[in-house]
């Protein structure tokens, strides 16, 4: 079995896979919320707390944009990651 770590020092809570095979990983980490790998597990982007204060879960719509759940608010964000 194949593993790749996607969190430093924190707890992946949602993973979802863009139509570039890049890994958009939401965890606990409190300073980056929300960061981007490429399929060795580095890490490309990062959202960070300026931007989402937590991220609970993670998708991709059919045009690319990044779907994130907030714990702290308890609202949904869409986020342009396209460019």
């Amino acid at each position: 079995m194949n593993s790749t770590p996607f969190g430093r020092n924190s707890q992946t809570r949602d993973i979802a896979r863009d139509s570039m095979g890049l890994i958009w990983v939401a965890s606990d980490d409190s300073r980056v919320p929300v960061r981007c790998c490429d399929s060795s597990g580095d890490t490309v982007k990062e959202i960070n707390s300026d931007i989402l204060s937590s991220a609970a879960g993670v998708t991709i719509d059919d045009e690319g944009h990044l779907w994130v759940s907030n714990n702290d608010d308890m609202m949904l964000y869409r986020i342009d990651v396209t460019e």
